[in-house]
């Protein structure tokens, strides 16, 4: 238990600029099994193509145990838009954004900042991320947070919207990012390869 509750009004923040890693991951080497479960199902679905699904292919009867934890959320130019967002998501927030814009949430809103440059990091990599960041407050780190971000095509093979599967991965009975107060802290964001095509370390 916590001394004292953290003070309310302090704003969650993210680094001012979200710079992709240079490092490659591969789905063995992601840190939790739904995660490489749900980038492993979204590759699949790319049917040896090379081009990114569409939303059409994406049927939540495969996925059930996922649901909880996945988020749709549209791509409207630079903005991005919660079209769904699921209970476990919602649950770990203490809030829900599903049907709002990012950029509409008030700027002291728990770690909008830090989601909109997880998703700029999606057209940064031309393809699918894997992400990792701490919701930290005064009293030590809360819980930790594992996200796989992975682009949905529209008609003309163009970034329509960006399916994520996000995964609390440590201290998942912390009070919610909206009543624990601190900061949302971005570990790093890396670009997620098959590991058939994996690039060795020099």
């Amino acid at each position: 238990m916590f001394a004292r509750k953290p003070e309310p009004d302090r704003v969650l923040s993210a680094p001012a600029e979200t710079r992709l890693s240079a490092t490659q991951t591969t789905p063995r080497d992601i840190p939790e099994a739904r995660l490489s479960e749900f980038y492993r199902y979204w590759h699949a679905r790319r049917c040896g193509t090379g081009e990114w699904p569409r939303r059409r292919d994406l049927d939540p009867a495969d996925i059930p145990a996922l649901l909880p934890n996945l988020m749709l959320v549209e791509v409207h130019g630079e903005r991005y838009r919660y079209r769904l967002v699921g209970t476990a998501v919602t649950d770990a927030l203490g809030m829900d954004p599903t049907g709002r814009f990012m950029d509409d949430l008030p700027a002291g809103t728990p770690f909008t900042g830090l989601m909109t440059r997880i998703h700029d990091a999606v057209r940064q990599a031309e393809g699918p991320v894997c992400a990792h960041s701490r919701h930290v407050t005064p009293y030590g780190t809360l819980r930790s947070c594992g996200r796989v971000l992975c682009p949905l095509a529209d008609e003309d093979g163009g970034l329509a919207m960006i399916a994520t599967c996000a995964v609390v991965i440590a201290n998942a009975d912390a009070p919610t990012v909206v009543d624990g107060g601190g900061e949302v802290v971005l570990d790093g964001v890396f670009p997620i390869v098959p590991d058939t095509e994996a690039v060795p370390a020099a």
